[in-house]
Parts: structure tokens; sequence; C-alpha cells
């Protein structure tokens, strides 16, 4: 089931970004949300079943699903855009050479990619996974630690957006950034303590085999 959706996401998000326009771009917004909300809910899964909050091993996995795609793909982007440039400089605002070395730094420490304004990024869309691991991180320190603390990033999620609402920020205020998404981390995060609490037979096991997340997560 949960491949099916993330199939289904996927396919949401390209949608949005290849074909354009704006009811096709709300696709990917909504895709990009679920995304969201399907990795909080499998990440407090895995802390909770498999990991046992250990960050060694959290970590170090987290690292070697999304890491080692990412750069190859950076490398792959570099040698078309010194190989075509103007081509390039076209097809994507960031990809122009004169901006090539500006930001070379924040590529390749990747964390810092979230920010909305032009910069130079080999892989422009990375900023969802950048905001991503920044939740990890914060899933690991307190939201999936209980499910009280789930919903406090809930309620602080909740107030975050109506702030941005009630002030008429723009809506990358409620699209982009590690706060912005923490309404749905958070909501991932409670969906599963919500599930947790409701089967009285659930004990935590330590063998990922075991985990009825596992193979998702590793």
């Amino acid at each position: 089931m949960f491949g099916s959706l993330r199939l289904l996401l996927a396919l949401m998000v390209m949608l949005g970004h290849l074909v354009g326009g704006e009811q096709m771009s709300h696709l990917g917004y909504y895709a990009v949300r679920g995304f969201f909300i399907l990795s909080g809910f499998l990440m407090t899964a895995g802390l909770n079943e498999v990991y046992q909050f250990d960050g060694r091993r959290y970590f170090i996995n987290r690292a070697l699903r999304l890491l080692p795609q990412y750069y190859i793909v950076c490398l792959l982007t570099l040698v078309a855009v010194i190989l075509a440039p103007e081509s390039a400089a076209q097809f994507i605002q960031q990809w122009i050479p004169s901006l090539l070395w500006r930001d070379a730094l924040t590529d390749l420490i990747f964390l810092p990619l979230q920010h909305p304004e032009p910069h130079y990024r080999l892989v422009p869309n990375t900023w969802s996974i950048a905001v991503e691991i920044q939740l990890y991180i914060f899933l690991f320190v307190f939201l999936a630690r209980s499910e009280r603390y789930a919903l406090i990033g809930l309620g602080f999620g909740i107030l975050y957006h109506g702030v941005c609402i009630y002030n008429g920020l723009h809506f990358g205020y409620r699209y982009f950034g590690p706060a912005a998404a923490c309404l749905s981390y958070s909501l991932g995060a409670v969906t599963y303590f919500w599930i947790k609490r409701g089967d009285s037979t659930y004990r935590p096991v330590l063998a990922p085999s075991h985990c009825p997340f596992g193979w998702l997560i590793y």
C-alpha cells in the first residue's frame, strides 16, 4: 500500500513540474505534503520499533538512503551544464553559468538548499529533501519520542500556518522550510501513536524484519 501511495505522489509531483499551469502545480503541492506526512509516520515508526532511538544507526541509514543518489545527480548535472551551458541556462534559471561556483558549498553541504530565492543549485528540487533531513533530526530529538511531543509539534505547525495566513504572508512561507513542514511531519507522528495506542497486543521489537514498516525504512 505504501509503495503504491508513494508512486502516486511521485507521479503527481512529476505532472506538476512537467505539465505546468496553476491547477497542475497544485498537484505537486499536495503531493509534497503527502510525502511529508508519510515520512513523519514511517520515521516515527522506525525510531520506535526498529532503531530504538539509536542515533548512530538511524542517521547513518538516512544518509546512505539519500546522499549517494543526490551526489550522483549533482555530478551528472554539472557535466551537462559544463557541456551545454546555454541550453542549461534556458532550461532552469539556477543553471546560469555565471552562478556556477557561487553556491558550490551550498550544494556540497546540502542542508541550506530550502531557500526559495534564485541561487545556483545543481538539483533545484532538493529543497524538499533538505527539509526532510532537518525534520529527521527533529523527529529523533523531539517529535517521535512520545504522543505528547507529537501533539505539541502539531500545535506548533497549526499555529505557524495560522500566523502566516493571518498576516497575509506569501504562500512560500507555508510551503518551504522546516517550520512549514512541521505540521505535516507532526501529523504523521501523531497518526503513528494513535494507531499504536489502538493495538493492545503491540510490543516493541528490535529486529527490523518484525517491524511492519521495516522494509520501508531500511
